[in-house]
């Protein structure tokens, strides 16, 4: 039996207002994703040339900054081997696996332009695309965190603790 877009927005997709709620609340698997192996102080960030795509393309260091965005890519096609769900506005998108549609929303998202929220499907994770090279992830349990995290290292992508 196929879920309804109204059920499946439900499941996946519950309202997070990253500004008030704190996803770190105990009982929530979650982590942020990051290029960076650690959350960088006011400095590193203020002077890091690849803190986001502007910065990048402003300080000539496109080449480094493609190679971490093409680290998120090879992560996010991997993961979306057994389906995505994608929110657009109060849509739900599926996409059976990683084609150029769903491929143009992680870079937009990994550029600053429109962030995503998906749901892996065979990981049983929400990715919400954030500012600065690093994307929050919420697992329906510790068990799929877990998972998630350790495909992330293979890809050179970092778990940040909170």
């Amino acid at each position: 039996m196929q879920e309804s877009p109204e059920t499946l927005y439900e499941l996946y997709f519950p309202e997070i207002d990253l500004g008030t709620d704190d996803p770190v609340l105990p009982g929530i698997p979650c982590t942020y994703l990051s290029v960076f192996d650690h959350w960088l102080n006011e400095k590193e960030a203020e002077t890091c040339p690849v803190m986001n795509f502007s910065a990048a393309k402003s300080s000539g260091k496109m080449e480094q900054y493609l190679a971490g965005e093409q680290k998120f890519l090879h992560l996010y096609r991997f993961l979306s081997r057994e389906g995505v769900l994608c929110k657009v506005s109060q849509e739900i998108k599926k996409y059976d696996s990683c084609d150029s549609d769903l491929e143009s929303i992680f870079i937009s998202s990994l550029r600053e332009a429109r962030f995503m929220d998906v749901f892996f499907l065979g990981f049983g994770a929400r990715v919400i695309g954030g500012y600065d090279r690093t994307d929050l992830v919420v697992a329906k349990g510790q068990n799929e965190l877990s998972s998630i995290v350790s495909q992330a290292s293979v890809f050179g992508i970092h778990a940040l603790p909170f």
